[in-house]
């Protein structure tokens, strides 16, 4: 592992543990035991360090996504049980509270992010979309730019809104956004696989 990925690992496994205000560049080079200098050789400024770190993790988790969706034994209902298990996967509360940190202390950062992974988001979704209705699984009536930016834009904002309740847990959340989301554009077909399926989506 090269100086520069040490740096990105540690860092960023010190922001989700201790936040991304608490963290100093000085409390990252300890930890690796390098000087400033060798740091500021990959990084100029803190922010900058963020942003390489939520790039890497962009790219990690979209290869993660397609290596799922690749797989052609699984239909798009599965796809679906797939991604739920990754997403819940992810320790979702600690990113939450990195993610809470990074827009308070670091908004530059944090809406160049949400930016990128808004497009990102929606052009998946689309394909996602499409996929099922060319399995039969999804309606073809579906207007599927429009259901894509819907879910991009309101599915993550939806989720903040009841993690900060604290009244419902992760998995009963997730899985009241998949049913929703599944019985909102399933064909027939889709539905009844679905119902058969169900127990093996629920978190």
């Amino acid at each position: 592992m090269t100086i520069e990925e040490q740096i990105l690992s540690v860092s960023a496994k010190l922001f989700v543990d201790f936040g991304v205000k608490s963290v100093s560049i000085d409390d990252i080079c300890n930890h690796l035991h390098i000087s400033k200098k060798t740091f500021y050789v990959y990084f100029k400024q803190k922010e900058d360090l963020l942003s390489a770190i939520l790039r890497e993790e962009r790219v990690k988790r979209e290869k993660k996504l397609a290596a799922i969706e690749a797989d052609t034994n699984q239909n798009v209902i599965n796809s679906i049980i797939a991604d739920t298990r990754f997403f819940v996967g992810h320790k979702v509360e600690r990113h939450m509270c990195f993610f809470y940190d990074l827009k308070k202390y670091y908004p530059n950062v944090f809406f160049e992010h949400k930016k990128v992974m808004a497009e990102v988001k929606k052009n998946r979704t689309e394909k996602f979309l499409r996929r099922g209705v060319d399995e039969g699984f999804f309606r073809e009536d579906l207007n599927i730019p429009t259901m894509a930016l819907f879910l991009s834009l309101h599915s993550e904002a939806f989720f903040e809104e009841f993690l900060k309740e604290k009244k419902t847990t992760i998995g009963e959340i997730v899985n009241f956004l998949i049913d929703t989301l599944v019985r909102s554009i399933v064909s027939a077909k889709g539905l009844k696989y679905y119902e058969e399926m169900k127990k093996e989506i629920e978190i």
